[in-house]
């Protein structure tokens, strides 16, 4: 009978465990994998932000007014010409 406290210890050891790590950001979540290829349209976005440095692939990420996050190429023009048009003070 010593052994079912044992166990059920080990069962809740692991449970918070689980939880605890379930709550740190992974890599993949902030990194992109793959560029959206359709333009956005300017009136749709509320914000953008660069992915970490530490990232394989550098990228511009825009947030819709629908919470909607979207990787985009830094290197298009025309993702350069929404940060210029929409944010002129952030120097990009």
């Amino acid at each position: 009978m010593k052994t079912l406290p044992a166990v059920l210890f080990l069962v809740l050891l692991c449970s918070v465990e689980c939880m605890f790590f379930a709550d740190i950001p992974s890599l993949s979540d902030s990194c992109c994998v793959d560029y959206y290829n359709k333009r956005i349209p300017l009136n749709q976005i509320v914000s953008f932000y660069e992915t970490s440095s530490s990232c394989p692939k550098r990228a511009l990420v825009f947030v819709t007014k629908r919470n909607q996050h979207f990787c985009l190429n830094p290197e298009e023009a025309w993702v350069s010409n929404h940060v210029s048009n929409l944010f002129p003070q952030s120097g990009h």
